[in-house]
C-alpha cells in the first residue's frame, strides 16, 4: 500500500464533489506533518550550517571531518568550506524525505511486520529496513537502548515473543 498515494486520493475524491468530514481532516493532517517535516529539516540544514561555519573558523583543524549527526560537514581538500542549503534546496529535500517515508519506507515496515504475522510495527522492523546502512544501523541501535526503560533487557523483551525474533532474523 502507497500511503502517499491514499492521500492524495482523498484530494482526488473532492473534485468530484464526494467531499467528506475525513477527507478534509486527512489533508489537515498531510499538511501539518508536512510543515512540521518542513520545520524538521531546515532546522537540521541550519544546525549542519552553522557546525560547518564553526569548523571553517578553527584555526586547529582536526582529522575528524564528522558532527554529531555522522555527517561530514567539510570538503575533502585541506581548505575547509561553508556549505549553505538554500531554501529551495530545503524544500526538495523535505519533499524527499516525505515521499520516501509514505512510500518506500511506509511499504517495508508494513511488509516486514506483515510478514512476521504483526499488525504492529516494531521497533526490529526499522532495524531490519536499515540492516544494509550500518552506520544508521548502528545509531539507531544506540538511541533504542538509550530510550529502553531502567531494568528492562532487550532479552526480556524477546523472551516468549518468537515473532519479533524472528523479523530481526534471530532465533530464540
Amino acid at each position: 500500500m502507497n500511503y502517499a498515494a491514499s492521500f492524495h486520493s482523498s484530494s482526488d475524491n473532492e473534485d468530484s464533489g464526494d467531499s467528506s468530514e475525513d477527507n478534509e481532516v486527512d489533508e489537515t493532517l498531510v499538511r501539518e506533518l508536512r510543515e512540521s517535516l518542513h520545520f524538521c529539516v531546515g532546522n537540521i540544514c541550519r544546525a549542519e550550517e552553522l557546525a560547518a561555519s564553526k569548523e571553517v573558523g578553527r584555526e586547529n583543524e582536526s582529522d575528524n571531518d564528522s558532527n554529531d549527526y555522522g555527517m561530514t560537514t567539510t570538503s575533502s581538500t585541506t581548505k575547509k568550506t561553508e556549505t549553505v542549503m538554500t531554501k529551495e534546496a530545503i524544500a526538495a529535500l523535505t519533499e524527499l524525505v516525505y515521499h520516501y517515508s509514505t512510500s518506500s519506507l511506509a511499504n517495508d515496515l508494513h511488509a516486514f511486520s506483515n510478514h512476521a504475522n504483526r499488525r504492529t510495527v516494531k521497533a526490529d522492523d526499522v532495524l531490519l529496513v536499515a540492516r544494509k546502512e550500518k552506520h544508521i544501523l548502528a545509531e539507531l541501535k544506540r538511541k533504542l537502548v538509550a530510550d529502553q526503560p531502567v531494568g528492562e533487557s532487550s532479552s526480556n523483551n524477546r523472551r516468549g515473543d518468537s515473532t519479533t525474533a524472528t523479523a530481526a532474523g534471530r532465533k530464540t
